[in-house]
């Protein structure tokens, strides 16, 4: 997948491939984001919560609302937030693939079912089968019960 940016960028003009090409190349992106952001991870027995936060700001398509300054969020407590994962990605995909990512990212265009298909096939994660919706800005969390 050395090619994967140059192969990108010459499918500009099929827009279907531009899309699935461009959509591998963020998965492939985000597992290198996924995998560093789990090694920082301190406590071990918040690790669910951690990837239920962090496929949150990866897919959901709505800015997350304002909390109180006082009030600790979870962006807090797991050091990472929607900007940053999304300039990580960028950042990984100049680096890895010499593809600006900046340039046609849409958020929106990723945030999708088989998106998350694919980045759970890449770093390994089983998901329960359920209707996810990515318009909401936790849609990864537990329901209650």
């Amino acid at each position: 997948m050395r090619y994967l940016g140059w192969i990108t960028q010459q499918s500009k003009p099929l827009t279907w491939l531009y899309r699935i090409c461009e959509n591998e190349l963020i998965n492939r992106c985000a597992k290198i984001v996924f995998n560093e952001y789990l090694r920082a991870l301190t406590d071990e027995s918040q690790l669910s919560a951690a990837v239920a936060h962090f496929l949150n700001i990866l897919f959901s398509t709505t800015p997350s609302s304002g909390k109180k300054a006082n009030k600790k969020t979870k962006t807090e407590k797991f050091g990472m937030n929607s900007n940053k994962l999304w300039s990580a990605i960028c950042a990984k995909a100049t680096e890895k693939f010499q593809y600006d990512l900046k340039a046609g990212l849409k958020v929106e265009n990723y945030a999708s079912l088989s998106s998350l298909r694919g980045f759970a096939r890449h770093v390994g994660l089983q998901l329960l089968t359920r209707d996810y919706n990515f318009q909401q800005v936790r849609s990864f969390d537990p329901p209650p019960s």
